[in-house]
């Protein structure tokens, strides 16, 4: 292994703003998915379908924080580094069952009964919550896959070549079923490969083109991309293997939200840079607080963008405003600090 590890960009910098705009992005994907099914979908039912990829982003982005940030740290502390990857792994997954436990409590989001039915034979739970989770039995389904993913980086970091890890990880979602653990968690793993080969200097290069000309390539393969992006998605399903187009997807939305975010200054950037400090915290408190928008605005016979624009502002606000709050309450109090890094780190 590569003992001469570099960092080509900072994770202070780069990194919080694509996590940060990702939660943005789950914002927009939640506040119109949770309206399936009601008078407002027609209208805006378009909307998740075209940023579909935001799962897929999800995965990939804390793949490649396992190998950037995880593998300079597993040469010299691999028992430590490897534990702490899997009582992360364990505490998300145990974060999935916890909140879902509360809402089938109160009532909301879900059926117990369709659970109880869905789960009742061996082969449905197996179906159902195992080795693929059904979103529309459980919430937060993306945060059990990340759980797996971290639990399987702990057994790969610093043990298997970036190319053995790279082909084993390409056999997965090649050969390997279109849908369920072995996908998903094959998409982490391809992005904690980038991960590693980029915190390894290979990437150098073409960061530092991409540096020099303030991103405009870029913008353009993304525009070309955005030209084709029906005819490539429509290829892609057809051979089923939707997954490439989402990672492509993903892949160029990364990028642009780095060199978008270098044009603007001031608190916006400031902002999305906080929110993307507070990943997992912003995840679980917007798909909460839209639930609730939605329950409050649906008495209302409105249009779906109507809405849609009300549900995006008042989630958005509010997300702002618990956000700011938690931040300065981390700072004032080592109480709150602490019992947040027990629960959320």
């Amino acid at each position: 292994m590569n003992s001469t590890l570099q960092q080509p960009f900072s994770r202070n910098a780069d990194l919080d703003v694509v996590k940060g705009m990702l939660v943005v992005v789950m914002l927009l994907y939640h506040s119109a998915s949770v309206a399936e099914g009601s008078h407002y979908w027609q209208a805006i039912q378009w909307i998740p379908k075209r940023i579909a990829f935001i799962h897929f982003a999800f995965l990939i982005i804390s793949g490649f924080l396992c190998g950037w940030h995880y593998l300079p740290k597993v040469e010299k502390e691999p028992g430590k580094v490897r534990q702490r990857l899997r009582k992360r792994g364990f505490k998300i997954i145990g974060l999935v069952i916890g909140l879902n436990f509360i809402l089938y409590s109160l009532g909301v989001g879900h059926r117990l009964d369709a659970l109880i039915k869905a789960i009742a034979s061996p082969g449905g739970l197996m179906r159902n919550l195992v080795i693929s989770v059904n979103g529309s039995l459980v919430s937060f389904e993306i945060l059990y896959y990340i759980g797996l993913l971290l639990l399987a980086a702990s057994m790969l970091l610093g043990r298997v070549n970036v190319w053995l890890l790279l082909g084993l990880t390409m056999g997965m979602l090649i050969v390997g079923p279109a849908k369920g653990v072995t996908m998903v968690v094959g998409l982490g793993l391809f992005g904690m490969v980038i991960g590693m080969m980029t915190i390894q200097g290979r990437f150098e290069d073409i960061w530092s083109m991409l540096e020099n000309t303030r991103g405009i390539p870029v913008v353009i393969i993304f525009g070309l991309y955005q030209l084709l992006y029906n005819d490539i998605h429509y290829i892609m399903k057809y051979i089923g293997k939707l997954w490439i187009a989402y990672s492509i997807d993903a892949l160029l939305w990364f990028l642009l939200f780095v060199f978008f975010f270098k044009l603007i200054p001031g608190s916006l950037n400031h902002f999305i840079r906080l929110l993307g400090r507070y990943t997992l915290f912003g995840y679980i408190l917007q798909m909460l607080i839209i639930r609730i928008v939605y329950m409050f605005i649906r008495r209302f016979d409105i249009p779906g963008y109507a809405y849609y624009g009300i549900s995006i502002v008042v989630s958005g606000m509010l997300l702002v405003l618990c956000t700011l709050t938690l931040e300065r309450l981390r700072n004032r109090s080592h109480t709150i600090n602490n019992a947040y890094r027990m629960v959320m780190e």
